[in-house]
């Protein structure tokens, strides 16, 4: 597969990975399904779950569960925004959870010396639902790069957790923050507890500040992490020091990016 143009990669994350999305061209039809999707879901299979009644509250909340996607979950600051009480929140979230809407990622920490973030990321479980739930298209991520990071992030970290089960490796998925607000979206971690980490980047261009979280991590734990991956939307492999790379986001899904 060759490389991707930014505006072909938008429209290879956007369709996701519903196989009765990617049967449907970009636009109303995929908007429809999404839709009728959401519906059947919340209407039925979560009403049938809980037994809730009134249901009107539960597509404002997976809606900004959305547009935060990639940030630490925050029960309080969901309960605020949407005026609902903090254990409604929790037991909705946890609903969604198990329908399979949304996914939590961990986050990875040790006794390092290290004030680390021991709170979970949560996500929607594919990056097309994302951006329906969001309202935004292939237009609207190109006029504002902003709204592009976090579908793209969603995206990348769906598509590891798939493949992490099929992997020799096996790895465990988590996410990792400093007490300073350094990060690394994904870590991969082994039974012999080596470290694969991945930073994704919305942008054609890379600089070496945007390794700052994985060198962050490189430093906390040497060599076992093997290696330090930045995915971003150019077309060219690029080393960083010893161990980094920035890598064209398509080798997500094709091993000859």
């Amino acid at each position: 597969m060759g490389s991707l143009a930014p505006g072909e990669l938008l429209d290879r994350v956007l369709a996701g990975g519903y196989p009765e999305v990617l049967e449907r061209a970009p636009g109303e039809a995929r908007e429809r399904w999404f839709d009728s999707y959401l519906s059947a879901l919340i209407q039925r299979d979560l009403r049938d779950l809980s037994g809730i009644e009134g249901v009107h509250e539960l597509p404002r909340l997976l809606a900004m569960v959305a547009s935060r996607a990639g940030s630490t979950l925050n029960h309080a600051d969901l309960s605020r925004n949407l005026g609902l009480g903090l254990m409604s929140v929790r037991r909705y979230l946890a609903l969604f959870e198990t329908l399979f809407l949304l996914v939590q990622l961990p986050p990875w920490f040790e006794n390092l010396g290290k004030r680390l973030a021991k709170t979970p990321k949560m996500y929607c479980n594919d990056a097309g639902l994302q951006a329906h739930l969001m309202g935004v298209g292939r237009g609207a991520l190109e006029a504002q790069p902003h709204l592009a990071g976090p579908v793209l992030e969603t995206f990348a970290v769906m598509e590891l957790m798939k493949s992490a089960p099929w992997s020799r490796a096996r790895p465990s998925l988590f996410h990792f923050r400093t007490s300073a607000g350094r990060e690394v979206d994904v870590v991969l971690e082994n039974r012999q507890r080596e470290l694969v980490a991945v930073e994704v980047k919305a942008a054609t261009t890379v600089q070496a500040s945007d390794f700052r979280g994985l060198r962050e991590l490189q430093a906390l734990v040497g060599g076992r992490l093997k290696a330090g991956i930045l995915l971003h939307s150019g077309r060219e492999v690029l080393p960083f020091g010893p161990g980094l790379w920035a890598v064209p986001f398509q080798a997500l899904w094709s091993p000859e990016a």
